[in-house]
């Protein structure tokens, strides 16, 4: 039987990674349901990034993407994605990769250096001019999950959205970066 990796244990290795790259804004949004209260999960992603860097710029959204990070060149739109514990239902790996996909590309924006894009409001927020966007998908390390990612996700469509996968090893806590220029 797999093993069953919350989506919350994707997010904590992610956000950290995030900090690590010189993100200086993180904005999490906790899933409900995951058998454990938000406010919770807040406080246990508050301390371990305070453990990790000292970082202590956090704040959180009741919905969204999982985490809207920024750095100095960019803003970062993160869909975290955990697995399952039933025994080897692919349909179900299978439908959770594809709504996290979609999530994933929903996020998709513009900058538009006259108007601003659809970010404004969230841009507004944190008090800071429009950039261009990254997306990120956060899955953990499953064999099930690699197929999808190798069949699915063309490298053409990886470019064209500046899509980066992250790959968390559940039992390290490890993240393995796939950026645009490599291959999964």
């Amino acid at each position: 039987m797999t093993a069953r990796i919350s989506e919350f244990d994707v997010l904590v290795p992610t956000a950290i990674w995030l900090v690590n790259q010189g993100c200086t804004d993180v904005k999490a949004s906790i899933a409900r349901g995951q058998g454990r209260p938000p406010e919770e999960q807040e406080a246990e992603l508050r301390e371990e990034l305070l453990k990790s860097k000292g970082f202590t710029k956090l704040s959180f959204a009741p919905n969204g993407p999982d985490i809207i990070a920024r750095d100095n060149a960019r803003i970062w739109k993160v869909e975290c994605k955990g697995l399952s514990d039933t025994p080897r239902e692919t349909g179900t790996v299978r439908a959770h990769f594809y709504e996290a996909l979609a999530q994933t590309v929903s996020y998709y924006d513009e900058p538009d250096c006259e108007e601003g894009s659809g970010l404004k409001s969230i841009l507004r927020n944190i008090h800071r001019p429009d950039k261009p966007i990254r997306l990120v998908l956060a899955l953990p390390r499953s064999d099930q999950y690699q197929k999808l990612l190798r069949d699915r996700i063309k490298p053409a469509l990886r470019r064209r959205l500046d899509l980066w996968l992250l790959i968390i090893d559940p039992a390290t806590k490890s993240v393995d970066c796939y950026d645009t220029n490599r291959e999964i």
